[in-house]
Formats: C-alpha cells, sequence, structure tokens
C-alpha cells in the first residue's frame, strides 16, 4: 500500500448503515483507497478493514472521523457517507 506517512484518498466506501455495522457487530467493511505508487501513478485499491470507532464531525450526520484496522496498521481520518469519499493516514 502506501508510505507510513502518507495521506490517501477514499474514493469509495461503505453506506452509513454498513459502517455503524460494521463497527456494532464486529464485521469488516469495504473502502477504496487512492495513492501514488510506482512511476508516480495513482492506484485505486480496495481493502476490507474493522471500524474500530467512529466520532460524529458536525451536525450533518453524514461526516466522520474514523478509526480503522486494516490487518495490524491502524488507520485514522474523514470519511462521507453522503458521497462516500474521505482521506485515511496511518495512526
Amino acid at each position: 500500500m502506501a508510505t507510513e506517512t502518507e495521506t490517501m484518498s477514499i474514493v469509495n466506501g461503505p453506506s452509513k448503515y454498513d459502517l455503524m455495522l460494521g463497527l456494532f457487530e464486529g464485521r469488516e467493511v469495504e473502502f477504496t483507497f487512492r495513492y501514488t505508487g510506482l512511476s508516480n501513478r495513482l492506484v485505486d485499491h480496495a481493502v476490507r478493514a474493522r471500524t474500530l470507532s467512529i466520532e460524529r464531525e458536525d451536525d450533518s450526520n453524514e461526516s466522520w472521523m474514523i478509526l480503522l484496522s486494516v490487518g495490524i496498521q491502524r488507520l485514522h481520518g474523514h470519511f462521507s457517507t453522503r458521497d462516500r469519499k474521505g482521506w485515511i493516514r496511518p495512526a
């Protein structure tokens, strides 16, 4: 995937229902991250992640600060369930 400090774009992610169900039930949900790969090409990579925590960012109920676990790596970032986009980086 990306380097240890690189911020990646989330270009697709779960619905609000699936995101919350993933948290409540401990299920993995799928996110697609976009990052700069070899030869400076943009790479989209779909991963299954476990949702560790979610914090509402504002009163829209569509904007979230998230903490994810992908294998042994923890990632934190922002995710909008309205457009299913955001950003993520190593925690």
